[in-house]
């Protein structure tokens, strides 16, 4: 959540399963790093130079694991 309260939701994944438009993130993104780790309340500091709160952290859906080991199977 950025200070405007404006809400941004992303998955970050393994090294190469960036799909921005999804918003799924590779770890080794900018962002990606900027995010693991985190927990609820914390503060990180965005690539872009704004600031945002942690406000959920969430096992990835059963869709998006059904994903994952499908492009890993490949």
């Amino acid at each position: 959540r950025y200070a405007d309260e404006h809400l941004e939701q992303y998955h970050v994944l393994g090294l190469w399963d960036s799909v921005p438009e999804k918003r799924f993130l590779s770890y080794e993104t900018p962002l990606g790093r900027a995010l693991l780790g985190a927990q609820v309340g914390d503060s990180v500091e965005l690539p872009a130079g704004d600031t945002a709160r942690i406000d959920a952290v969430s096992p990835l859906s059963a869709e998006l694991l059904a994903w994952v080991r499908e492009r890993a199977a490949e």
